[in-house]
C-alpha cells in the first residue's frame, strides 16, 4: 500500500510540476513587443519581444507618471532606443528627447520628430506614454508622424475575410485576398472608431527583417478602388508584408504587419467538433478514474 501511494504521490508531483507556473521577474520586468517607424522605407525597430523594466526611463533621465513602480510606454520607448543606439546614457538623451510634464517627445530615433503616435494593442490611449501603464504581452508600436499641416497620418492593418488580421496560412499558389483598412492617427479608441474601410492605391510590400530593422522592398501588388489586392506565393516559407501609401495625395501610413506562413500543401484540418468533445470528455474520466483510485487506495 505504501508502495502504491508513494507512486501516486510521485505522479500527482509530476502533473503538478507540468503545469506552466507564470511569475513576475524579480525586478517587475515585463515582456512587451515592440516596433517603431519613422517613414515609409521601413520600421527603424521591426516587431520584436523586449524585456522592460519600470523605472527604466527615470535610470536614463526621463520622468513618467509612475515613478519606477510601474512599467509605463515610456520606459518601452527608451527600450527601444537602447535596441538601435546601445545603452549609453549620453547617446540615448540625444536621440530621444521628451519635455517633462506634458511627456511630448520633441526627438525620436535622433530624427527630429516631435509629433509621435503611441499605440498600445493597436489602441491610441490618447494620453501622453509618460502616463500610459503597459502589461506583460502588450503590443507597442511608435510612429513619427510626417503630416504635420493636417495631420492625416493613417493608421493601417489587413483585413482577410471581414478580420482583422496579423497573421496567416496558405498553400504554395493559392490566392487569397488582403484588404487594408485603416483609421486616421489622431483618433483616440478602438480602431472602430470612424474606420476607413478598404484604401486604394496602397502598395502591399514585402519587409526584409535585417537586424532589428525591417526594409520595404518595392510593392508587389496594389489595391484596388475598394482597398482589395489578391497574392499568393510560388515557394514556401514566411514571408513578412506591410503597406506603404504610393499615392502622393494621401497621407503617409503608420504600415502594418502581417507573417504568411506558405506550406508546401495546405494542411488538412485535424480536429473536430465532434472530437473536440470527445477528447474534452475522455479527460475527466481519466480524472474520475485517477483520483478515485486514490481515494480507494486510502
Amino acid at each position: 500500500m505504501k508502495k502504491f501511494l508513494s507512486c501516486v504521490l510521485a505522479l500527482s508531483l509530476v502533473l503538478i510540476m507540468a503545469i506552466p507556473l507564470f511569475t513576475a521577474s524579480a525586478d517587475g520586468s515585463i515582456s512587451v513587443t515592440v516596433s517603431c517607424q519613422i517613414d515609409d522605407s521601413g520600421f527603424v525597430v521591426a516587431r520584436q519581444t523586449i524585456s522592460v523594466a519600470p523605472g527604466l526611463s527615470e535610470a536614463y533621465g526621463y520622468v513618467d507618471a509612475f515613478n519606477g513602480t510601474k512599467v509605463s510606454q515610456l520606459d518601452a520607448i527608451v527600450a527601444a532606443h537602447m535596441l538601435v543606439f546601445g545603452d549609453d546614457k549620453n547617446v540615448i538623451n540625444a536621440k530621444l528627447a521628451v519635455i517633462s510634464g506634458s511627456g511630448f517627445v520633441t526627438n525620436f530615433m535622433g530624427d527630429g520628430e516631435g509629433n509621435v503616435v503611441s499605440y498600445v494593442n493597436g489602441v491610441n490611449p490618447g494620453v501622453a506614454s509618460t502616463n500610459v501603464e503597459i502589461f506583460d504581452g502588450d503590443l507597442v508600436e511608435i510612429f513619427a508622424t510626417q503630416d504635420t499641416y493636417m495631420w492625416s497620418d493613417t493608421q493601417t492593418w489587413f483585413e482577410y475575410e471581414g478580420n482583422q488580421i496579423e497573421a496567416l496560412t496558405v498553400a504554395v499558389d493559392e490566392a487569397f485576398t488582403l484588404t487594408v483598412a485603416g483609421i486616421f492617427c489622431v483618433i483616440w479608441g478602438p480602431p472602430n472608431t470612424m474606420p476607413l474601410d478598404g484604401i486604394k492605391d496602397v502598395g502591399i510590400v514585402p519587409v526584409t527583417v535585417t537586424g532589428i530593422a525591417g526594409h520595404f522592398g518595392v510593392p508587389i501588388k496594389i489595391t484596388d478602388e475598394d482597398g482589395e489586392a489578391t497574392l499568393s506565393f510560388a515557394a514556401p516559407g514566411t514571408y513578412i508584408l506591410s503597406a506603404v501609401d504610393v499615392d502622393s495625395m494621401f497621407a503617409p501610413f503608420m504600415s502594418p504587419w502581417l507573417e504568411v506562413t506558405v506550406l508546401a500543401e495546405k494542411e488538412p484540418p485535424i480536429k473536430t467538433a465532434w472530437w473536440e468533445n470527445l477528447h474534452w470528455i475522455l479527460q475527466w474520466i481519466l480524472r474520475y478514474l485517477f483520483f478515485g483510485w486514490i481515494w480507494m487506495a486510502i
